[in-house]
């Protein structure tokens, strides 16, 4: 009997093994059996994403947007914007010309339809018109004008030469000047500080405190108005120094004396009669009356 024993073992564990090879086939049991519990492993799902046109760097208003300027990027699907972008042919308009970009944009930001337009944006000279200041045109000329070289965004003083009727040559205008530093915004109907060379025009607009437009205004009613071209170095050198606070001059003391003191109409006279004197009042004439205001002292003897 005891030799029978190995074989025995054997045959056991060879049923053993075979049943617990049918029930990892089978999938797990309702009910493990005591002692084996069961495993299982959560799976986790990565978020959909689209790919989409992103900016590289900071582009501004009117801008036309080319391949050069964007970059792909993965964006979660669940968040992506309306209307973005997701291929650099959606750049191009049906003309086959790029769109130009509606407002100022930001390095990272996504490319969509709503911020671009076939044409770029329309600029408004109300935009460009400083806090405080009106917009005025005048008329000037090739030579009134600094032969065109006045463009947008230079200073000019505003000079006015006013006919003087009757006369000739140098003397048939009156310079008079009227106003320094003028900002310009614009030449006939250009505008922007973009424009380079000399741009030979016929209206100057420009940015003044209402009090000056009504100065100028009423200027080029009757005389002719000139520009002179402030250099940027001589702008470079006010803006580095520290403008002091302009202050009204003061206005001088005028000391005024206290009137002198009136004149008496009349004076004490005394008159002696012997060794007995008598003291009376009378009438005094304007050449008598006494220089210090004070009553005189006649004297008399008989």
């Amino acid at each position: 009997m005891m030799k029978y024993i190995p074989a025995i073992s054997l045959g056991l564990s060879l049923v053993l093994g075979i049943a617990a090879y049918l029930l990892l086939r089978a999938g797990p049991a309702e009910s493990s059996p005591a002692g084996v519990a069961s495993v299982q492993v959560a799976q986790v799902q990565e978020p959909e994403t689209v790919t989409v046109l992103v900016l590289k760097d900071v582009i501004e208003a009117g801008m036309p947007v080319t391949p050069d300027l964007v970059r792909t990027r993965d964006w979660p699907a669940e968040h992506l914007p309306e209307g973005a972008l997701t291929h650099t042919t959606d750049l191009y308009g049906p003309t086959g010309t790029p769109f130009f970009a509606q407002m100022n944009m930001i390095a990272g930001e996504v490319l969509v339809t709503e911020k671009l337009a076939e044409v770029p944006p329309r600029r408004m000279l109300s935009k460009e018109i400083p806090d405080g200041f009106r917009a005025v045109s005048i008329a000037v000329t090739t030579e009134t004008g600094v032969a065109g070289f006045v463009l947008p965004g230079d200073r000019v003083d505003i000079t006015a030469f006013v006919p003087q009727p009757g006369r000739t040559g140098p003397d048939a205008y009156r310079s008079r000047p009227l106003l320094e530093g003028a900002l310009v915004l614009g030449i006939d109907q250009i505008m922007g500080n973009e424009v380079e060379g000399a741009m030979p025009s016929s209206l100057v607009t420009l940015a003044l405190k209402p009090e000056d437009a009504q100065k100028v205004t009423a200027a080029s009613r009757e005389s002719r108005l000139g520009l002179a071209l402030i250099g940027q170095k001589e702008l470079d050198n006010e803006e580095e120094e520290t403008p002091e606070e302009v202050r009204p001059a003061p206005r001088p003391v005028i000391y005024r004396a206290p009137p002198p003191p009136a004149r008496p109409d009349t004076a004490r006279v005394t008159v002696v009669h012997g060794t007995r004197a008598q003291t009376v009042t009378t009438p005094v004439e304007e050449e008598d009356k006494a220089e210090d205001g004070e009553p005189m002292e006649i004297g008399a003897g008989s």
